[in-house]
Order: structure tokens, then C-alpha cells, then sequence
């Protein structure tokens, strides 16, 4: 919880409660960090609005935020830590910023996501990052070392045009029809 030391640069632990109401949530620039579980389990948050300036989502930040449709990120996020959108299960497209270093595991496990592009910023993915993704049908990365697992829409995977070690993993992907790798 609110230590008193970092209130002005981290939201952390349960600040919201399940009990609220919070359709929306805008934080104000001067934070850098959505801390552990800030907003775990908000049952009604359908938009999240980060400011420029926030570089990490904290693990299980927005995890079973259930109705979350609308995330917009910034530019200078570049850590998505484990389980952040873990369950948001209504989350069917999110932007991933162009500095975006980390995609920690199971970040959208079982999330909503239908289409990802994964910039090629992206150096580490952590395991399970899409992890029983449904409704994902389509992912485009330049970084291969993603994995994905019973994503039963997943149709496509698009690799990058200049990798050298295919390090993905696409288990129990029953319904992938095209994979398409550089010329």
C-alpha cells in the first residue's frame, strides 16, 4: 500500500477498490508507474488514459478488469509487466507504444486482444504473454520470441523481416492458417 515516500510518482496496491464504480480512469502527468494491483479487479473500468512520462505497468496492474475496452499508453511506457491486462476480457485492441522494451509473462493472459502488432522496440517477452487469447486471430512482430498459447482464432503470424532464430511458440494454435516469413 501508500507508504507516504512515492504517492506523487507510483499508483500502487488496491489505491481502487472492486467496490467502485470507476468507469474511467485519466491519470495526470507526474506519475511514472501504475504500481502492483492498482487497479485489479475494477469491475465497471471500460478506458484507461496514461500520461506521457509513465514508463511501467506494474504486475496485475489491470488484471481481470473485465469491461476494459479503451487503453491508451504512452509513448514513454516501456515495461508491460506480468499480468498487467491479465482477463480483460472485453480488451480487443491495444496500441503498443514504438519504445515499448517489455512484454512481461502472461501480461494478456486471456485477454480479448483480436489483433497485436508488436513493435520491433520489444526485446524481451516473458513466457505465456498471449496465453489462452481466444479471440486472437492475427499477430505481427519483429521480434520473434513470442509465444502463444491456446489462442484458438489465431489464423496468421506475421515473422519480421530480418530475424535469425525462430524462438516462437504457437501451441495449441489449432486454427492457424498462414504463417508468413521474410523473402
Amino acid at each position: 500500500g501508500y507508504d507516504g515516500d512515492d504517492y506523487n510518482e507510483t499508483f500502487d496496491y488496491e489505491i481502487c477498490h472492486k467496490n467502485y464504480k470507476i468507469k474511467t480512469i485519466i491519470i495526470e502527468e507526474g506519475i511514472t508507474a501504475i504500481g502492483h494491483y492498482a487497479f485489479s479487479g475494477l469491475d465497471n473500468l471500460e478506458t484507461v488514459i496514461l500520461p506521457e512520462g509513465i514508463k511501467e505497468i506494474s504486475y496485475g496492474a489491470f488484471n481481470r478488469c473485465e469491461k476494459l475496452k479503451n487503453v491508451f499508453l504512452p509513448q514513454s511506457l516501456e515495461v508491460i509487466d506480468d499480468y498487467a491486462f491479465c482477463k480483460c476480457t472485453e480488451l480487443k485492441h491495444i496500441e503498443l507504444p514504438l519504445n515499448l522494451k517489455k512484454i512481461e509473462n502472461c501480461a494478456f493472459k486471456r485477454s480479448g486482444l483480436e489483433n497485436v502488432y508488436v513493435p520491433e522496440s520489444v526485446e524481451d517477452f516473458g513466457y505465456e504473454t498471449f496465453y489462452g487469447c481466444e479471440n486472437l486471430k492475427k499477430i505481427t512482430f519483429t521480434n520473434a520470441t513470442c509465444t502463444m498459447y491456446n489462442c484458438s482464432a489465431l489464423k496468421e503470424i506475421v515473422y519480421p523481416t530480418d530475424f535469425t532464430t525462430l524462438v516462437t511458440v504457437a501451441s495449441n494454435c489449432k486454427n492457424i492458417k498462414k504463417v508468413i516469413f521474410p523473402s
